[in-house]
């Protein structure tokens, strides 16, 4: 009894070139499966991890030189603080950065906006 044509039976397909090594296509899915990060332990004073980032425009105030910054990542605690409104973003982003707000606002238009989008990365 023949089959229509609707029910035939799958074949397998390769995505693969006819002349690709066999070992090819494995290796691309290999390769495609996300790391799973290790885990943030706390209880041996672990943290979340933090990034350093370099002014574009470097300055000098109150004595001080400021070429970059060292950005954390926020806790949980901390995004709820700031999505529930205790926070304005100029205080989220120097709460995470380390820097004060007349610091910041001393800093290149540019350097700013980098660390404003920083905050807003979290948000998406």
């Amino acid at each position: 009894m023949a089959l229509s044509p609707d029910l035939q039976p799958a074949t397998a397909t390769s995505a693969a070139p006819a002349d690709a090594p066999l070992e090819a296509a494995p290796a691309a899915a290999a390769a495609a499966a996300p790391e799973t990060p290790a885990p943030v332990n706390f209880d041996t004073g672990g943290s979340w991890p933090v990034e350093a980032v370099t002014l574009d425009h470097p300055f000098i105030f109150a004595g001080a030189t400021y070429a970059g910054y060292s950005f954390r990542t926020p806790s949980g605690a901390e995004m709820t603080a700031f999505m529930g409104g205790g926070l304005t973003t100029v205080d989220f982003a120097g709460m995470l950065s380390g820097l004060s707000a007349s610091v910041m606002a001393k800093m290149h238009g540019a350097d700013f906006r980098v660390l404003v989008g920083k905050v807003g990365a979290f948000l998406r």
